[in-house]
């Protein structure tokens, strides 16, 4: 990550992750229903948050440290026209999936266009989020129900939902969908986030209707008619987000619907 700083000349504050590892059965909060290395990837963002709120400035960009940067990223990071955005986050990231997001660009920040989203898109692996978010944040999310990027990316779980954008294309994506060789290289990152969620102990807890909401006929029946919403709309569409910098194999896009099956 330091030589991708050095080349964008980036300044930046680097915070220690908290490693799954030291956890032990005891310390995971009650309530949830995430993994031991979701609730340290949880864990490590909200001190990012605390860190950002405290430092009193207005924007701040998180970067877990398996994400590689395109040259663009600078341009984002440097361009005033941010500020005419009315957002809580900006996503700068990408991941090979599909994603419900407007017809047309808001504009643009450093050349990239802007489009919010109406659907879950993957990943907080990197974001610009506001202050004013950054404290709701703090707030709101002490213990969490679900992964990080659910709570801030999926349109159904916080209340009001948060102001997400988009940037098409993104500047940022993660090492595993670059290159195999950057596969490999993913073992010097801090960051151990499981390919699979391991729901089962805590469903037998759920009410039932939350358990229905977890069944592939419900999540299919969701799905479908957001498709079926958004198709008669007109001004949403369902599309990939490409990669703004170079990649030595680019992964083809997948369903939403596909995606989640393979998460979950």
């Amino acid at each position: 990550m330091e030589l991708q700083f050095e080349r964008l000349m980036l300044d930046v504050e680097r915070i220690a992750s908290i490693d799954a590892i030291d956890f032990s059965d005891s310390d995971m909060p009650s309530g949830t229903r995430i993994s031991k290395p979701e609730y340290a990837c949880f864990l490590s963002h909200r001190e990012a948050w605390k860190r950002f709120v405290d430092s009193g400035d207005e924007y701040a960009l998180v970067l877990e440290d398996d994400t590689v940067l395109a040259p663009d990223l600078k341009f984002v990071l440097s361009d005033p026209e941010i500020d005419k955005f009315d957002f809580d986050l900006l996503h700068v990231e990408t991941w090979p999936y599909q994603v419900w997001v407007d017809r047309d660009s808001r504009g643009e920040i450093g050349g990239l266009n802007v489009r919010r989203t109406h659907s879950y898109f993957y990943g907080t692996a990197a974001y610009i989020l506001t202050r004013k978010f950054a404290k709701r944040a703090l707030d709101e999310i002490d213990v969490p129900a679900r992964p990080v990027d659910v709570m801030f990316l999926d349109p159904g779980w916080m209340t009001p939902r948060p102001n997400v954008l988009q940037l098409d294309p993104a500047p940022v994506t993660q090492e595993c969908f670059i290159s195999s060789r950057q596969i490999k290289q993913q073992d010097d990152s801090d960051i151990r986030l499981p390919t699979q969620y391991h729901y089962q102990d805590t469903m037998k807890e759920q009410p039932a209707w939350d358990r229905l909401k977890e069944t592939p006929t419900y999540k299919k029946l969701k799905w479908t008619i957001t498709c079926v919403r958004f198709w008669l709309d007109g001004s949403v569409v369902l599309r990939p987000i490409a990669y703004s910098g170079e990649t030595d194999t680019q992964s083809a896009p997948v369903s939403m619907e596909q995606g989640k099956a393979d998460a979950n």
